[in-house]
């Protein structure tokens, strides 16, 4: 089933990343309990902003011989990142099998193939015990609720998709115990081998930051405020400092780690760069977007300060050496979030701002909704008519809510003890 899942190539935002779901409903549906509860089966549309291809998640549902609202939620994803890193064996990233072979590393107890880990053998665990389930519904005393789902790579489309239709069966009295996710991991920790089980979820937050400077042309560098200069020294300072990390219980994870960053410019000039963005992973357990946020505008202000010096620095050594340019002059230290953006923007642009935001929004088009947010908060500043340099900060999609607070509610034990005897 494995093999089967790898060789559709579902790759995120790719006009085949829902054939699995397809594939699994087919699977499914010819079981009698199926054929006999099609409604338990449900095959949903699910947004996919900023792109033209239609996402589908998939359903199923397999109640106990014996009536309960006792549930228990199994989640997985069938999309996949791309497989341009394969090189010359893209061709058979799907093929486990050939590829195996165009490796020469043939050994029954490896199985090669995009999505083969992650998580496509996740994904025929949650199958194989739907399908053994609803054949003999006196396996278990509670209910089954299995969604599958794509996206998982970029945004989580689908999963948000699928939150109202778990919603409504709540509303429908489903007591869901436990949400169980069959993907793989890796201990996180060197020399750390054996079963593994991972309790709860890290949160995950996307702080962005857009930086607009001054433009002049480079004969008149003093004169401009490099947006480039300052999203570098941002960049610098954030990436991977420990005092922005957020451990718990004395273990942490990784800090910031910028994720994109470059200049927004059209074509090529000689004028400096006035407009320029960064954004980062954040993985949290404790912090708050608040937090996050407070830790974004002392990280803007920073970078804002060291680019000054940096350009003070610079002049009066160029001066010494005979340049007769003029001076620099630091400027104010500007930084907003974007809703004190926006409220500038509101008022300085008129009652139209809204209508015309939501407008150019609108006419945007396709695309990676990082870049169509951060097209967004250019469009707001323009519309604000804030002269540079300053820096905005705002978080991008996707925000994941953390789940580590496991205490010592009933349920919260259950699914701990449970977990500990699976492990042993």
């Amino acid at each position: 089933m494995i093999k089967e899942l790898v060789k559709i190539p579902s790759i995120t935002e790719s006009a085949k990343e829902s054939e699995p779901g397809i594939w699994i409903r087919d699977k499914l549906s010819v079981i009698p309990y199926f054929m006999e509860n099609p409604e338990n089966l449900k095959l949903a549309e699910t947004p996919l902003e900023g792109s033209s291809n239609m996402l589908h998640s998939l359903m199923a549902r397999v109640d106990s011989a014996v009536p309960t609202m006792r549930t228990v939620l199994m989640i997985g994803h069938y999309d996949v990142v791309d497989v341009k890193v394969y090189g010359d064996l893209s061709p058979y990233a799907f093929d486990p099998d050939e590829l195996a072979v165009k490796l020469g590393h043939i050994n029954d107890d490896v199985l090669y193939g995009r999505g083969s880990m992650d998580m496509k053998c996740g994904v025929a665990i949650e199958i194989a015990l739907i399908e053994e389930f609803a054949r003999d519904r006196n396996m278990f005393d509670v209910n089954i609720v299995a969604v599958f789902v794509g996206d998982e790579e970029n945004a989580s489309a689908g999963m948000r998709g699928m939150l109202p239709a778990l919603a409504d069966l709540q509303k429908e009295g489903l007591d869901f115990l436990a949400a169980i996710n069959t993907e793989p991991g890796e201990a996180g920790q060197s020399g750390v081998f054996g079963p593994m089980v991972f309790l709860g979820t890290l949160g995950k937050l996307m702080p962005s930051f857009y930086a607009r400077g001054r433009g002049s042309h480079v004969g008149n560098y003093y004169y401009g405020y490099s947006s480039a200069l300052l999203i570098s020294r941002l960049v610098a300072y954030a990436e991977g400092n420990p005092h922005f990390a957020d451990p718990l219980h004395g273990i942490s994870q990784p800090s910031w780690t910028c994720l994109d960053m470059g200049i927004i410019k059209e074509g090529y000039s000689v004028t400096i760069p006035d407009r320029a963005y960064a954004y980062f992973n954040c993985f949290t357990t404790n912090n708050t977007p608040a937090a996050v946020t407070e830790q974004m505008m002392n990280i803007a202000a920073y970078a804002m300060s060291q680019t000054s010096a940096q350009l003070t620095h610079s002049n009066r050594g160029l001066i010494a050496a005979g340049y007769d340019g003029g001076g620099f002059i630091p400027p104010e230290l500007k930084i907003y979030t974007l809703q004190e953006l926006t409220d500038i923007a509101r008022k300085n642009y008129g009652e139209d701002f809204d209508m015309d935001l939501n407008c150019y929004i609108e006419t945007m088009g396709p695309g990676d909704m990082r870049n169509r947010g951060i097209k967004t908060v250019d469009r707001i500043a323009d519309m604000s008519g804030e002269e540079g340099p300053f820096v905005v900060c705002f978080f991008l999609p996707p925000w994941l809510p953390v789940r580590t607070d496991l205490t010592g509610d009933p349920r919260d034990k259950a699914v701990v003890d449970c977990s500990q005897e699976c492990r042993d």
